[in-house]
This record gives structure tokens, sequence and C-alpha cells, in this order.
């Protein structure tokens, strides 16, 4: 589940009769409206900034789609995953699928390939590009157990590029990185399945971090500890999906939560 840049409505894959397609839930009216309707199979889908149109993966394409309009091929013969978008709208982030995983990304404005944004040896996965377009989180394969790290995003001219230094945000294991919409707080989840939180704080071009500290734990399924659970941009809201049963699967939003740190 993705919830939308305003935090009114939620992305979510629905399975139905061997295929999928992407589902999006409104709060304010309460019902749920089917995005795509083609015969193949479309999940993950992202939003665009405008909050207007998404990007998913349909089969063996990377696809846009705008909300109540058309639909238009990215990228053909291609089974990676979006990931994030750059604040202006232009470079889509993806995750590249194979031995090593490594970061590919694509220009908006002149799709039809991939190009290369980072190129190391091991995993990577689960980008998410800050509000300022500044930094990218992700996890990293440290050893046995992938870690949640920050490097600068930089922009020259029609590409952009990972750099150096890459500054530590988890330390027991982490991934699927979250930043809140004021850029001042990530999140992330261990590789136990607890939430947790890190303070940011923005310095012209510094940026420093401070110690996690864990929320709670999330009880869902429906893909694991990767896709099953999704932030709202204030990070007040979470949505939960969870452990599949029958011939019906039940969303949850969990809201007015507290952190046992607390208690």
């Amino acid at each position: 589940p993705r919830f939308s840049p305003d935090g009114r409505q939620v992305l979510h894959t629905r399975v139905e009769g061997g295929t999928a397609d992407i589902w999006l839930f409104d709060f304010d009216s309460g019902t749920t409206t089917q995005v795509t309707t083609d015969a193949s199979f479309d999940e993950l889908g992202i939003w665009l900034p405008d909050g207007k149109s998404i990007v998913y993966r349909g089969e063996n394409v990377l696809a846009r789609k705008v909300l109540g309009g058309e639909t238009s091929v990215l990228v053909e013969d291609n089974q990676d995953i979006p990931s994030s978008v750059t604040p202006d709208g232009r470079f889509l982030i993806i995750d590249q699928q194979g031995e090593d995983g490594n970061f590919g990304y694509v220009d908006l404005t002149a799709p039809g390939s991939v190009q290369t944004l980072i190129e190391i040896p091991g995993r990577e996965g689960d980008a998410a590009v800050s509000p300022d377009g500044r930094w990218m989180a992700f996890a990293h394969q440290v050893g046995d157990r992938p870690e949640v790290v920050v490097a600068p995003l930089s922009r020259d001219g029609d590409s952009v590029g990972l750099g150096r230094p890459w500054l530590p945000v988890s330390n027991r294991g982490g991934m699927v990185p979250h930043w809140r919409a004021d850029g001042r707080e990530l999140i992330y989840v261990s590789t136990e399945g607890a939430l947790h939180t890190v303070a940011v704080t923005l310095s012209g071009d510094t940026l420093r971090l401070g110690t996690p500290e864990e929320l709670f734990f999330l009880q869902v399924d429906s893909g694991g500890w990767r896709f099953g659970w999704g932030a709202s941009p204030d990070h007040e809201r979470f949505v939960l999906f969870e452990e599949f049963g029958g011939d019906r699967q039940t969303l949850h939003v969990l809201t007015n939560w507290q952190s046992r740190l607390a208690q």
C-alpha cells in the first residue's frame, strides 16, 4: 500500500481470478476503485508527486497511468521494481532485479530505457528519495543482513548519480526506509519486523542522523515486511495488510498509536 502525497488515498494491489490490478482506496468516501483494467499482471504502484499519476510494474513492462486517463509504457521488456520518484517528478528510481540487485533510473521526460544509477557488488534495494531530492535512503546488504543507509543524490543535467559518503541509519538490520514529508524523520523496518524511527537534522549540505528508536512491531503478511504496509506522509497513520485467510483479506488503518518507549 502507498499513501497519496496528500495522505487521502492509498494505492494497493489486488489479486483476483489469476491476475492482479492496481486499486485505489479513498479515505474521505470509503470507496475502492479499480485503476488498471487490462488482463495483464499489474502491481507495485507508486505515486508521482503531482498526485494525479502513478507508475507501476505491468507484465514485463514499466508503465505510467494518469488516474482516470490514459496508460503509457515507459520501458518494455522490464521486470524491475519502481521504487521512488524525485520531487520534481522527472526521474523514476528502480530496484533492478537479478543476482546483483542495483539501482537504475528512467528519465520520465524521455522514457524508453533504463540508465545506471549505481552498480556495486552485492544487493541494494528499497530506494527512497528525500523530499528535497538531495538524498536517497536505501537498504544495503552488509554481510548476511541488510542495513539502511543514506547517500547524497546528485543531479547533472539529464542524469542523476549516487555519491559518498553513505551514512548508516539502522544498526541491527533494516530495510524499506520511508521519509516523513518534511524530511525530518526516517522510518524503517528491522529484519525482525519492528518499525523504527530516526530523527534527521538538515543543515545546508550536511545531514545528521539520530539513534534508532523502536516504535512497534508490524503484524503484516501479503508479501511480508517489504510490501504489506505503508506510512502516511506525516507518519501519523499506517496501513497494514493482515495475514491472508479464506477468500478475502482485510486492510487496517492504524492511527493514534503510541511508541512502546513512551508507555
